[in-house]
């Protein structure tokens, strides 16, 4: 293999994908997992790219992409419900795709098994948010093009430091430091059907023990491909400084869509009484690295 083929540019483009704000309503003193009241609202979430990077996005208009640009903003964009009616009621998974309610048992404080949620208009509307768009990598002037040059991109999750950048789900400043953030899930999932689930603030824990015991098994809640940050902004998993590990590759100029869903993983110890009035803000930033092959 040449020495170009194992080259990687050291050059990375950014993109910011989603900046989010999340209001859950005030659940009464009743645990959060079970309180049909306990629901965070979706307020507004926008995707924005990088517009001096080679990374774009665009809307999902149900017959491909729409139009490519720097901004995405999903307030405006195509969504299968009002965006400012969908509440997020915790729920579990195990792979970041099917979503199930968790059935309680009252007396011994448990869960003692779970039903997966079929219905789709009803899952998208109370449980979780959940958004198609696409994303495509390449040089997009012909001047900037290198004949017989094929390119492709590594795509991961950039965290950072300095809040303004990066990945980041955080509480809002009148907070009182229990936060729902701490058991908010992200996935992501390909057409073929890979999914990456994203857990911000992953060594960050409420101190409220008001939570209902789980007692359905290791199998929800966790996930075979997790990408853990942590509260200062790193990943767990860090090749590179202010990266998490790769996530997947994509070929020069070509459409890849994603589908994004945003959760209250209900199985987290985090998932406590106290996050129910909680208010938590913060966006997703993808990062791409172009390889020479």
């Amino acid at each position: 293999m040449s020495q170009n083929k194992k080259e990687k540019k050291s050059n990375l483009k950014k993109i910011v994908i989603v900046s989010l704000f999340i209001i859950l309503a005030t659940a009464g003193g009743v645990l959060a997992w079970f309180t049909v009241s306990n629901r965070a609202r979706v307020e507004n979430l926008s995707m924005i790219a990088d517009h001096s990077g080679n990374l774009q996005i665009a809307d999902d208009t149900g017959n491909g992409p729409g139009t490519y640009s720097d901004v995405l903003d999903l307030a405006t964009a195509k969504n299968d419900v009002d965006i400012s009616k969908v509440v997020l009621s915790p729920v579990t998974t195990k792979d970041g795709v099917n979503f199930c309610s968790p059935n309680y048992d009252s007396s011994s404080k448990t869960v003692s098994s779970v039903t997966e949620i079929k219905d789709e208009a009803q899952l998208k509307k109370y449980y979780v948010y959940e958004k198609k768009f696409y994303l495509k990598a390449g040089q997009q002037n012909k001047s900037e093009r290198v004949a017989n040059i094929k390119r492709s991109y590594d795509i991961a999750l950039y965290g950072s430091t300095n809040k303004s950048e990066g990945c980041y789900i955080t509480q809002s400043a009148s907070g009182n430091g229990e936060t729902a953030a701490n058991a908010i899930r992200i996935s992501f999932t390909l057409d073929d059907g890979t999914t990456y689930v994203y857990e911000p603030n992953s060594d960050i824990h409420n101190s409220d023990t008001s939570r209902a015991a789980n007692a359905v098994g290791r199998e929800y809640g966790s996930f075979q491909r997790l990408y853990q940050q942590r509260g200062n902004g790193t990943f767990v998993v860090s090749p590179k400084t202010n990266e998490s590990e790769k996530m997947f590759t994509m070929a020069e100029n070509v459409d890849v869509r994603v589908t994004m869903r945003i959760w209250i993983e209900g199985t987290d110890d985090d998932c406590t009484n106290s996050i129910a009035s909680d208010m938590v803000a913060g966006q997703i930033q993808f990062v791409s690295t172009e390889i020479k092959e």
